[in-house]
C-alpha cells in the first residue's frame, strides 16, 4: 500500500470514529436532557467582594452548568419578583456554596427563588457561590453585618451547610474531584465542560456519588483541625449576628448517599456530631435529613445527574417545602 492510500484510509477511519463520537453525543443529549455540563461563566464572579473573598458581580448575566443566571443590581442573586413588592419587610440573607446557588437549576426554580416568590412578607438576600466554605461566610457578615451595620436591614442569617463547607479546597490528592496537571488534566477538564457522553459513562462506571461523601465523611472528627476551624467561624458569626440583634440559624443539607442509605445511620455522624457541638455553645441548628426520608428509594431524583451533593429542580422544592414550613408557620 502506498503512501497515499494509506493517508487516504487513516483519514476516512478518523472521520468514521469522529462521526460515530458524534452520533453518540447527540444520542445522549437526545436521551438524556438532565445531564449538565459543568463550568460556570466568570463574568458572574470577582474576586475580593467581602475582604478577600469573592463574590457576585452586581447586574451580571451568564451561565452556570448549562443554566442562565443574573445577579440583581444589589450583588445578590436575582430572582423575578426581587426589589419589586414593598410589602416585603422582612430580609433573610442567605449564605451558602453552589447548592444555595442552584447550579444547574435556574434561579427562580431554587429553594431560595421559590421561597423568595412563595413567601410574601420575606426577600430573599443570597450571596451563595461556587466554592465557598465556612471562612467566607465569615468574611460576608464581617463585612454586611459588621462593617457596613447592617445596612441593608437583615433580620435573619441561614448559613446553608454542606459538609464540603468545612475546607474552601480540597486538601489532599486522594478527593474525588483531584484533576492532574498538564495535558491530562486539561482532556478531562473538556471532557466534563462539552460531552455528556462522558459524564454518562462516568454514572454508569463509578459512584461518584459515595467517593464525594466517604471522602467529606473523614474531616468529621473532634480532633480534626479543619472541623475545629469551621466551628471556630461559625460561632463568629454568631457572635457578629446577636450584636447587630440578627438571628442566625445553621441549616445542614445532606449527601444522596446518605438518604440512599437512610438506615445506616452511622452514615449521618458528621450532621449530629457537628449539631451537638454547635447548640452547646447556644447557636440554632437544623438538621433536615430526616425530611428526604420518603425518597430513600428514590434519592437520586432530588440531586441533579450523576451528583451526590447539587439538588434537582425536585430537591430545591423539597427543601423549600421544608425552610417554609419551619420558619414561616
Amino acid at each position: 500500500m502506498n503512501n497515499k492510500k494509506l493517508l487516504k484510509l487513516t483519514i476516512i477511519n478518523v472521520l468514521i470514529i469522529f462521526l460515530f463520537f458524534l452520533l453518540l453525543e447527540i444520542t445522549v443529549r437526545l436521551l438524556y436532557p438532565q445531564i449538565h455540563l459543568s463550568g460556570s461563566s466568570s463574568a458572574l464572579f470577582k474576586d475580593s467582594v467581602y475582604y478577600y473573598s469573592a463574590g457576585l458581580v452586581p447586574n451580571s448575566i451568564g451561565t452556570s452548568y448549562g443554566v442562565k443566571k443574573e445577579v440583581n443590581p444589589n450583588g445578590f442573586w436575582k430572582y423575578n419578583n426581587s426589589l419589586q413588592s414593598i410589602n416585603k419587610k422582612k430580609k433573610w440573607l442567605f449564605l451558602g456554596d453552589s447548592i444555595t446557588m442552584g447550579i444547574g437549576v435556574d434561579n427562580d426554580s431554587t429553594f431560595p427563588g421559590i421561597i423568595n416568590s412563595e413567601a410574601d412578607s420575606v426577600e430573599i438576600l443570597n450571596s451563595a457561590m461556587i466554592g465557598y466554605s465556612s471562612l467566607d461566610y465569615l468574611n460576608i457578615v464581617k463585612k454586611l453585618i459588621q462593617k457596613d451595620g447592617n445596612s441593608i436591614g437583615v433580620q435573619k442569617i441561614f448559613i446553608f451547610w454542606c459538609l464540603n463547607d468545612i475546607y474552601d479546597f480540597y486538601p489532599t490528592s486522594n478527593s474525588p474531584d483531584y484533576r492532574e496537571k498538564g495535558i491530562f488534566g486539561n482532556v478531562i477538564k473538556f471532557l466534563s465542560a462539552n460531552l455528556k457522553t462522558w459524564q454518562l459513562l462516568k454514572e454508569v462506571f463509578s459512584d461518584r456519588q459515595k467517593d464525594y461523601f466517604l471522602y467529606d465523611y473523614q474531616f468529621y472528627e473532634s480532633s480534626n483541625p479543619l472541623y475545629n476551624k469551621s466551628i471556630v467561624n461559625i460561632k463568629e458569626c454568631a457572635s457578629i449576628a446577636r450584636s447587630k440583634n440578627v438571628d442566625i440559624s445553621v441549616i445542614i443539607l445532606p449527601y444522596e448517599y446518605q438518604i440512599r442509605n437512610f438506615n445506616k445511620k452511622e452514615l449521618f455522624r458528621p450532621q449530629k456530631l457537628f449539631q451537638k457541638k454547635l447548640e452547646s455553645t447556644g447557636i440554632k441548628i437544623f438538621d433536615i435529613s430526616e425530611d428526604f426520608k420518603p425518597y430513600t428509594n428514590d434519592s437520586k431524583s432530588l440531586y441533579l445527574f450523576g451528583d451526590g451533593i447539587h439538588f434537582s429542580e425536585l430537591g430545591h422544592k423539597l427543601i423549600s417545602k421544608i425552610l417554609l414550613t419551619r420558619f414561616l408557620n
